[in-house]
C-alpha cells in the first residue's frame, strides 16, 4: 500500500517508479548456479540487495504476535512501463527484524515476465512458495526489483511504474502457529 502497511482496508493511492538499467544487474540475491557444486545460498558471503531506484519495497508494520506462513504468496499489481517489450520484475519476501535488518526468506526470488498487452488493468503475480515463521515485532517486506543477478535480464533499459491503491494487494498464506 502507499502507507507502508501491507494490510490495510483502504490503501492510499500512489505510484512508485523503478529503473531497469538493461542487461546489467543492479540486484543480488545469490549466484550459486555460477560458482560450482560446493555453492550454497546459505554460504554466500555477499548480502542481498538492490541498487537505489531499481526496486520498490512495501513493508508491513511490526507483527503483534508470531505468524507462520506456509504456501505461495501472491500480489495484485497495476503496472505500466516505458518500452514496448515485456515488463520484467523479480519479486521477493523479506523478514525484517526490529532493528531493520532484512533477511530474504530462503534467498528465494520469483522472476516475473508480463507481456505489455497483459498489463491492463491488473497483473496477478505468484511468488515462490515457502514455509517461514515471522517473530513478534518483525515486519514483512515484499520487494519488486527490476533486475537480479540470478536471471536473464531484459536487455532494454526501462522505467516501470507500480501503482498502489484500492485493488492492489499482497497475500501471504498464514497458518496457526
Amino acid at each position: 500500500s502507499g502507507t507502508g502497511d501491507l494490510v490495510v482496508h483502504h490503501p492510499v493511492a500512489g505510484a512508485v517508479q523503478i529503473v531497469s538499467p538493461g542487461a546489467v544487474s543492479s540486484s543480488y540475491t545469490e549466484v550459486s548456479n555460477f560458482t560450482g557444486p560446493q555453492a550454497s545460498p546459505s554460504l554466500g558471503q555477499l548480502p542481498t540487495g538492490d541498487a537505489p531506484g531499481t526496486s520498490a519495497d512495501f513493508t508491513s508494520g511490526p507483527l503483534a504476535h508470531p505468524i507462520v506462513s506456509v504456501g505461495v504468496p501472491s500480489a495484485r499489481l497495476r503496472l505500466s512501463h516505458v518500452t514496448k517489450g515485456d515488463v520484467v520484475l523479480f519479486a521477493k519476501v523479506y523478514d525484517v527484524d526490529e532493528s531493520g535488518n532484512a533477511t530474504l526468506i530462503h534467498r528465494l526470488i520469483a522472476p516475473v515476465r508480463v507481456p505489455t498487452e497483459r498489463l491492463a488493468p491488473w497483473v496477478d503475480v505468484k511468488l515462490l512458495g515457502f514455509a517461514h515463521r515471522f517473530a513478534a515485532g518483525h515486519s514483512i517486506r515484499v520487494t519488486f526489483a527490476a533486475t537480479d543477478a540470478t536471471s536473464y535480464l531484459n536487455p532494454v533499459p526501462d522505467v516501470i511504474t507500480i501503482q498502489t491503491g484500492l485493488g492492489s494487494s499482497f497475500t501471504l498464506p498464514v497458518t496457526k502457529g
